[in-house]
């Protein structure tokens, strides 16, 4: 194969996976906030606490473990704090991608 055609196919096949899109749905920890695991009254306190401590600390890093949907990380990430979230969930991991680049 030639360069060219080399650097041909794998603009192609750039091209084919950039128009690839996953929505996920169906876990457990992807739809966690949506199961009513929290009451609303719960849920705000909780982003309450999380952003007082943020204020209080200023953490130059924030790893949120387990953080699902990054829900409490975007709250880190929105003071400036360089936030890391982790979960094993991909459909959770997947749905805080598409939040961030949707509006991060």
């Amino acid at each position: 194969m030639s360069r060219l055609g080399f650097v041909g196919l794998v603009a192609s096949l750039e091209s084919s996976v950039r128009t690839l899109k996953w929505r996920p749905e169906g876990t457990a920890w992807g739809e966690y906030y949506e199961d009513a695991s929290y009451s609303e009254q719960a849920l705000e306190q909780e982003k309450r606490i999380v952003a007082e401590f943020s204020d209080e600390t200023s953490p130059d890093t924030v790893w949120d473990l387990g953080a699902s949907i990054g829900l409490f990380s975007r709250i880190a990430s929105r003071k400036g704090v360089r936030t890391i979230s982790f979960d094993i969930d991909l459909a959770a991991v997947e749905t805080n991608y598409l939040e961030c680049v949707d509006k991060c």
